[in-house]
């Protein structure tokens, strides 16, 4: 091709359509004549400029809309179509392009209005857009809308308003119907129209239907789409080709955007962002795609803000969802989240779950979940940063609990058995247990104790030994004879180390904390082996059956859980969870491994990034937790029904002011010790706890205790509201109320964990 040829061509491309003006309603189409017969909204500067389509003048304005009416038109019947055309580009930022057309009767009532949003142009672009005025209209005003509040430009030239065969003579163009398009969400969109014109007239496509929305484009002068395929749902569009001489060609096409289905093991859009921001919404101040990836081509770039995507719409049973991915950082970042929130069918918001980031130059993996409740239609899984470096995000994922080869952290029982068929389990971990009396009542509690389906009633002792080899609270035989009996009663026993860390205390707490969050894998080693070694070689329990452990004082570090893995032990019940706002004692969370590491330990205070002194656990494969969780304490109008004065939660907090939520550690020491609670009020909360689950999802109830706190020495120094024989009643008469529950099965730690394990329905 000829470079002379290719210029003429160049030049035909912008030139070519247009109507004589004999035929056009708008007077001064090309503002040849400066601003006469427009009228400009108040707020809209008019302005003339030589930067024209043809001619010498175009009109230039700024953010606002300019406007034109016709004369009294005849003869509309309803079923004759107009074509409004004609020319526009834009300079600097412009966040919006309308044309339209409206419509009135003889006394100007309003009858209708059309209208077409047009993307940003830099060079002149054709516009049209056929109508069809309603019958009985006598007057059509053409107006034109930008926001510009950047302070953009929206220049226009050469505008035409004529009806449909307005040169006589001319034959019309013939357009081909297209196939119907389907596409998924955020695909590239593909496709050319197929038109031609008799007469060889030059022709300009144009397409109503699209969404204001839509990230889909029609090229006026080549009938091509392109774009995104946005938004979902299906599109009934009609397609015009156009001559210029008012020749028109219509087709419908019906295209009809789809998003993936929900698949268990990823329900999120894009999730690498590898063709695009597609199914995201994103804010910030700088975002963009990057090509430092985790895997694949790209990754999402964030400064100062954020993402979000919505789930469609969830028709399952509840689920435990879970939220994860990679992400790394550059620069200074003040602060960094990811979270899940659930929403109903009016999108009103449930609840939430989060997780703080610790920004990491190198990826790291990030994990969140949450199960929601019945109420749940939408789920959002988002992420936001704050600072003045960048976030990095890549390879997201929002998967159900159905895609994990392990037990995830869930409020649900495990294996998809219905909460109605779930047992209720309880078990009292007992700890320390350094008094041959205090282990010779609980034995002799539960001797003879059946749970409603016939099986022992049965419970754990988490043991420390030293006191078999030195006099601490007993006679180190006496104590040895007690433990040897316990062994043999059918009950659980589990690690809480050798010494209780008598060996790195000191009687300044923070300095104490310091000690044991900075034990070594090798320290932790010699502290839970000795005790291991001693439970075996002097209490004569099978190291085979030591399965579980609990930390001196819930403190532990990543080195701790580490441990327990080298050895070989299957769970542990050390983090204390249900501090977050949303547990309310119906929901806690099941037993679940550790295999992304553990929510609650992010929820408390050992995992929050304010503390100094918290710790990171991370993932330790494998290991199970069944949490601590805490005790709730019945509101004023509770009360009464489980045998309390009222007004317990103020004399807990005039004893306890650090205590929020209506909730305390779920342990006898904060109780009868901290609390200074009476039998009625101990008893009370232990029963009201055990119907909160029964109600709600029916997790397991463990209760921290020590069999040395129900001696008189203890009780006497310890326990001001309450004697020995008290503290033992209240023990005794919540069993005997548990057991009358036919849910309710009381055992030991490692039975929930292998129901968890190969999860069974009650009958």
């Amino acid at each position: 091709m000829s470079l002379r040829l290719l210029i003429l061509l160049l030049l035909a491309a912008t030139t070519l359509f247009g109507i004589e003006n004999r035929y056009n309603l708008f007077k001064n189409p090309g503002f040849e004549s400066g601003k006469t017969a427009w009228d400009a909204d108040s707020e809209t500067k008019l302005s003339l400029t030589s930067d024209s389509h043809s001619g010498k003048k175009a009109l230039s304005y700024t953010q606002g809309g300019i406007a034109q009416s016709t004369d009294a038109v005849q003869g509309i019947d309803g079923t004759k179509r107009y074509i409004l055309t004609g020319y526009y580009k834009n300079r600097g930022s412009v966040d919006g392009i309308w044309m339209g057309m409206g419509c009135a009767d003889a006394n100007w009532n309003d009858l209708g209005e059309f209208e077409i949003a047009l993307p940003n142009s830099y060079t002149y672009t054709p516009f049209a857009l056929p109508f069809t005025p309603p019958k009985g209209t006598a007057y059509m005003t053409y107006w034109t809308w930008s926001e510009a509040p950047g302070g953009g430009k929206t220049l226009l030239d050469d505008l035409a308003l004529y009806p449909e065969g307005a040169t006589p003579g001319n034959r019309p163009p013939q357009l081909t119907a297209p196939a119907p398009q389907k596409n998924m969400l955020g695909d590239s969109v593909s496709l050319t129209l197929q038109a031609s014109d008799p007469d060889n007239d030059p022709l300009i496509y144009a397409v109503t239907g699209l969404p204001e929305t839509s990230g889909i484009y029609l090229d006026p002068l080549k009938g091509t789409f392109r774009g995104t395929a946005s938004p979902k749902g299906t599109h009934n569009l009609k397609l015009y080709a156009i001559d210029n001489r008012g020749g028109v060609a219509e087709q419908p096409l019906k295209w009809e955007i789809t998003a993936a289905p929900p698949t268990p093991c990823n329900i999120l859009q894009n999730p690498g962002f590898e063709k695009s921001l597609r199914g995201w919404d994103i804010y910030g101040e700088e975002t963009a795609r990057v090509t430092d990836a985790h895997t694949g081509t790209y990754a999402l770039s964030v400064h100062e803000g954020g993402l979000d995507q919505f789930s469609q719409k969830i028709t399952t049973p509840p689920d435990t969802y879970v939220f994860n991915g990679y992400f790394k950082a550059s620069g200074k970042i003040s602060g960094a989240w990811v979270g899940l929130t659930f929403y109903d069918a009016n999108f009103k918001r449930l609840f939430s779950q989060e997780s703080a980031l610790k920004p990491s130059t190198a990826w790291q993996r990030f994990s969140v979940n949450a199960t929601a409740n019945d109420k749940t239609r939408y789920i959002q899984a988002w992420v936001w940063m704050e600072g003045e470096g960048k976030m990095l995000f890549d390879d997201l994922k929002l998967s159900t609990s159905a895609c994990f080869p392990y037990v995830i952290p869930s409020s649900l029982p495990p294996g998809g058995i219905p909460v109605a068929k779930a047992p209720q389990f309880v078990v009292i971990g007992f700890d320390d247990n350094t008094r041959a009396d205090g282990i010779d009542w609980a034995i002799d509690l539960f001797k003879n104790r059946k749970n409603p389906d016939g099986s022992d009633a049965r419970v754990s002792f988490y043991l420390n030994t030293k006191g078999l080899h030195e006099w601490i609270q007993e006679d180190p035989v006496q104590l040895q004879a007690a433990m040897q009996r316990l062994a043999k009663s059918g009950h659980e026993i589990g690690n809480h180390t050798y010494g209780h860390h008598s060996d790195i205390y000191t009687d300044n707490w923070e300095r104490f904390t310091q000690n044991i969050i900075h034990l070594s894998r090798s320290e932790w080693r010699t502290k839970i082996s000795g005790a291991s070694d001693d439970i075996v070689a002097k209490v004569g329990y099978p190291r085979t059956k030591i399965y579980g452990f609990r930390a001196p004082y819930l403190i532990y570090n990543r080195a701790m859980f580490q441990t327990l893995k080298d050895l070989n032990m299957t769970y542990d019940c050390s983090i204390e969870e249900g501090y977050a706002e949303r547990f309310d004692g119906t929901n806690f969370r099941w037993p679940y491994q550790l295999d992304t590491g553990s929510p609650g330990h992010k929820e408390n205070w050992f995992g929050n990034p304010e503390n100094p002194d918290s710790v990171a656990i991370g993932a330790i494969p494998g290991l199970w937790e069944l949490p601590n969780c805490v005790l709730m304490i019945p509101k004023n109008s509770e009360c009464a029904k489980y045998g309390i004065k009222k007004g317990l939660w103020h004399r807990m907090k005039k004893e306890l002011p650090y205590l929020d939520g209506h909730k305390i550690t779920g342990f006898d020491y904060n109780l009868w010790s901290d609390a200074k609670l009476s039998k009625a009020e101990v008893l009370g909360i232990l029963k009201y706890n055990l119907d909160l689950r029964l109600k709600g999802n029916r997790a397991p109830f463990m209760f921290g205790a020590h069999t040395q706190y129900y001696t008189d020495d203890w009780a006497q120094v310890n326990a001001p509201n309450a004697t020995v024989q008290q503290m033992r009643e209240a023990i005794t008469e919540f069993v005997d109320y548990a057991l009358s529950k036919p849910q309710v099965r009381i055992r030991p730690a490692i039975d929930i964990i292998r129901w968890c394990q190969h999860p069974v329905a009650l009958p």
